[in-house]
């Protein structure tokens, strides 16, 4: 009962900070064959990004990837460590990523919690992760990122085709403002997919069964 009061208020929270921008259109920023991103700019000044797809990926391999913590620096833009911290269930953990952030900079870290959600008629799954303070001691080598939160929502198409989209919201604070932040907005995200489906075309998560997601 109490885990499932958490997910509900995480999910809520997850919801009404990427919902404080829903007045806003998105932009097209950038399209290529079946891959288009969007953005818009937060109240916070940061941009940001709305990533949309279809892949020839079937659910298990897209959240095989997406919750092996070690593997996360293979592939996402800029990262250069990913650790777990903390493994509430299949469909709840906590991983630090460190960030390299080009100088005169310093490099980030952030903790942040990632629930995974099954809609049971459509299948559709959602991972959604925000960052958390307090989890583990900030340390001297990184500076802790103010917030980050988003989500994947990958929605069957067919049994091994999937629609991705891919919603972030990333505030690195410190002397990293918006002016500055904003310039790599939109070309991180893009760069994460593109990262991740040349992984996946490895074949290095084919044939991955994870036991609390349903497939069509």
């Amino acid at each position: 009962m109490i885990r499932s009061v958490f997910y509900c208020v995480f999910l809520i929270c997850v919801q009404l900070q990427a919902g404080t921008i829903e007045a806003k259109e998105w932009d097209l920023k950038k399209a290529e064959g079946a891959i288009k991103i969007y953005s818009r700019i937060h109240k916070s000044g940061y941009e940001m990004t709305k990533l949309e797809a279809e892949v020839d990926y079937d659910l298990h391999q897209l959240l095989a990837i997406n919750t092996d913590a070690a593997g996360l620096k293979d592939w996402m833009d800029s990262a250069k460590g990913s650790e777990l911290v903390l493994a509430v269930s299949p469909k709840e953990y906590v991983v630090r990523m460190i960030w390299d952030i080009p100088a005169p900079f310093y490099d980030r870290d952030s903790v942040a919690r990632s629930v995974i959600t099954q809609n049971p008629a459509n299948k559709e799954v959602m991972l959604s992760y925000k960052t958390e303070k307090g989890l583990i001691p900030e340390t001297p080598d990184y500076v802790r990122m103010e917030e980050a939160i988003g989500y994947w929502r990958y929605t069957p198409v067919s049994k091994f085709r999937t629609k991705i989209e891919y919603t972030c919201l990333t505030m690195p604070g410190g002397e990293l403002v918006p002016i500055w932040a904003n310039m790599k907005a939109v070309e991180a995200p893009w760069n994460t997919v593109q990262n991740m489906l040349k992984v996946l075309a490895t074949d290095k998560y084919k044939g991955s069964t994870l036991e609390f997601i349903e497939n069509n």
